[in-house]
């Protein structure tokens, strides 16, 4: 009997990808590449994992491993505080009378699952007598990840009621279903940890309706669609629909912009995000080439730019010349430096601190920030406008006003 493998070719981690872009399971599978790259995948994030769920399976704390290795990693101070976030958060839900699952596999028995390639791992899970908790931690902290609508988690999720309801368990439509991120090195306003509360039911729901039946088309369909989960597909380099637009873009004539249509330049913009992650792999795989000796013809090495920095001693030198002007005056650390310090700095930067506007910006549409809305001066007036025609008075300024 062939082993099975530890992550599937339609799993969760990678759902956000194969759903929305079905033909890329078709190039990474040719090419034997990851199912994503993302910064979770690569060894510092697996190492992170492995701290976590080694702790919590031991009930110790993350200070206790500090200097050791895991996944060729040395633990150090910094993974070690992010991660004891991780663990005191799903700790409040390791009770009695719960059932925890800590990097626990789904997908259970294959003769019985939805679909041959669902099965997976989770990070934790609680399933206790009123609701189900799925928690998921982030290493990374370029990229914020949401909890709301999250497929990954809606994927472990509707795996875990599966598991009771084929065990027997009559699961409720209305169990409340706590769907949770912990990324604590990437800032968020709402804190390292944020939730987004459904139901058995909608999950159970989307999964018949959505997910299933993506997995189904995974099997056959070989078209290629852009989007944000190009971002972590490792096949960007040898996708064609990337290249093909990289390629447009090479050879289209940037003075005929202007006279795009509304709808032409919405289709071209919507594709910006993609263009770019391409340009990014080029440029990280060049960059990777030069570094193992082998130079990309038309490229080079070049030292960063990088600012000088005092030799040791300088302090003593400055100061002889001149005393307390080689010195720089204290300076109130920023809003994100007070909360590192702990909840009281949260509590206060909460209190003390604010966001100011500093302009507008486009993004796509699908973009989670507020949209805002830019009214001309004739909107905002137009009910004085409106008002002085219907008393018959001009809104004009005559020649004797001071303009």
């Amino acid at each position: 009997m062939t082993e099975e493998p530890e992550h599937s070719d339609k799993g969760g981690s990678s759902a956000e990808r194969w759903m929305a872009c079905p033909g890329s399971g078709v190039i990474l599978k040719k090419l034997k590449l990851p199912q994503s790259d993302e910064e979770d995948f690569r060894r510092d994030g697996i190492a992170a994992h492995e701290v976590g769920a080694h702790c919590l399976k031991e009930g110790i704390d993350t200070w206790e491993v500090i200097d050791q290795e895991f996944h060729g990693v040395k633990v150090d101070q910094t993974m070690a505080d992010a991660v004891q976030e991780y663990l005191n958060d799903v700790r409040q839900f390791m009770l009695p009378g719960v059932t925890i699952g800590i990097e626990e596999r789904i997908g259970g028995d294959p003769e019985t699952r939805p679909h041959p390639d669902f099965f997976g791992r989770l990070d934790f899970s609680a399933y206790g007598p009123e609701e189900l908790v799925i928690e998921d931690y982030k290493h990374g902290e370029g990229i914020i990840v949401e909890p709301e609508n999250n497929l990954q988690l809606m994927y472990y999720a509707y795996g875990k009621i599966l598991e009771r309801i084929q065990a027997g368990v009559q699961v409720r439509s209305d169990r409340p279903v706590r769907i949770r991120i912990c990324q604590p090195r990437a800032f968020h306003e709402e804190g390292a940890t944020r939730e987004w509360v459904t139901t058995a039911g909608e999950i159970i729901h989307w999964g018949e309706t959505e997910l299933i039946p993506a997995m189904e088309r995974a099997d056959v369909d070989t078209m290629l669609d852009t989007g944000p989960h190009c971002r972590f597909c490792p096949a960007k380099l040898f996708c064609p629909l990337l290249s093909g637009l990289y390629g447009a873009a090479m050879r289209a004539d940037a003075t005929i912009i202007p006279n795009f249509g509304q709808d032409r330049l919405a289709r071209e913009y919507a594709q910006l995000q993609a263009v770019g992650f391409y340009i990014k792999a080029l440029k990280d795989e060049t960059h990777r080439r030069n570094m193992l000796g082998k130079t990309v013809p038309g490229t080079k090495l070049v030292l960063q730019r990088a600012n000088r920095v005092n030799k040791e001693g300088a302090d003593k030198a400055y100061e002889a010349e001149f005393g307390a002007d080689a010195y720089t005056k204290p300076e109130l650390k920023s809003p994100a430096q007070i909360d590192a310090l702990g909840p009281k700095g949260k509590a206060l930067t909460k209190e003390w601190a604010f966001t100011p506007q500093t302009g507008l910006t486009t993004v796509l549409e699908s973009d989670k920030k507020s949209a805002v809305k830019v009214e001309k001066a004739v909107d905002i007036f137009a009910h004085l406008i409106d008002a002085g025609d219907a008393n018959g008075q001009s809104t004009q300024p005559t020649g004797d006003q001071n303009v």
